[in-house]
């Protein structure tokens, strides 16, 4: 796959993530000093993957703002950090909106994007970030 990446970005002179975004990789036709073509490499490397990553979470996010049910359950993202969510809603309907927050997270990019393997998502609730924490179940 590495290889793949180098030959790709080295003829394109970019490297995209998995919604197309571009980073320019132009050192990697470079015959100059070895730091500048090492770094590039790195780059071309790196870039589809945290990139891909990226773009799985911003897919996910906006996924959970737009998502009908959540909404008509009023609950809504109060935080993201790079790898999770907090939402926050009426404890009643935390199974409905786990479902929904599955939902969104199952196939973050839309059917165009499905992966070969499974996200593993996991979900927890409870009333502290804590109790949260200590509840969480791993799910595909």
């Amino acid at each position: 796959w590495q290889e793949q990446v180098v030959m790709e970005a080295t003829a394109r002179g970019y490297v995209s993530t998995l919604l197309g975004r571009r980073f320019p990789v132009l050192e990697l036709r470079s015959s100059y000093a070895n730091s500048y073509r090492t770094a590039s490499l790195n780059l071309a490397m790196s870039v589809p993957v945290k990139g891909g990553a990226a773009d799985i979470t911003i897919g996910a996010l906006r996924n959970l703002f737009l998502n009908k049910t959540l909404r008509e359950l009023r609950w809504s993202v109060i935080s993201s950090t790079a790898d999770g969510y907090l939402l926050e809603g009426d404890a009643q309907s935390a199974p409905q909106a786990e479902e929904a927050v599955l939902e969104c997270m199952r196939v973050p990019l839309g059917p165009r994007f499905e992966f070969s393997v499974p996200l593993c998502i996991a979900i927890g609730h409870g009333r502290t970030w804590a109790e949260a924490q200590d509840n969480l179940s791993s799910r595909l």
